[in-house]
């Protein structure tokens, strides 16, 4: 059991590694991606569309970002589509 306890600490250790230098922000693009389609919650309704993103993922996927970020997310997004 301690093994399998070392193996987990081990990927954890190597997911941060990637998502912080290589995949990180594709990570953020699905999530938008996912966000944009899903219901808005009531809470982000009465924000613009930037804000109530920045909003989601301070609380929903627990990742600080500016709305300067989450708007050049939105505007990269809607040019590859």
């Amino acid at each position: 059991m301690k093994y399998v306890g070392s193996l987990s600490k081990t990927a954890a250790v190597i997911d941060r590694y990637l998502l912080s230098g290589f995949v990180g922000n594709f990570e953020l693009v699905h999530y938008y991606h996912e966000w944009k389609s899903a219901p808005k919650k009531a809470e982000d309704k009465r924000y613009d569309p930037v804000r109530a993103l920045q909003r989601s993922f301070n609380r929903d996927a627990a990742v600080q970002v500016s709305t300067e970020f989450c708007e050049e997310l939105m505007e990269y997004y809607n040019g590859v589509r």
